[in-house]
């Protein structure tokens, strides 16, 4: 776990689209495969980020 150092702040971002999409349901209705597009990618995001600043800050 301490090589997913970004990982919790990639988990809160996913945790608050989805409250802001339970918000905004009345207005507009985001497709399922939006959605899963979006948690997909802050988690890719987050996770790579993770690894890359691992590897970088392990070769210095």
């Amino acid at each position: 776990m301490d090589k997913f150092q970004y990982l919790k702040l990639g988990l809160s971002a996913v945790l608050i689209f989805v409250g802001i999409k339970m918000v905004i349901v009345d207005f507009y209705k985001i497709p399922v495969g939006v959605s899963l597009g979006v948690i997909a990618g802050i988690l890719t995001v987050s996770i790579v980020a993770s690894l890359w600043k691992a590897s970088t800050s392990s070769s210095e």
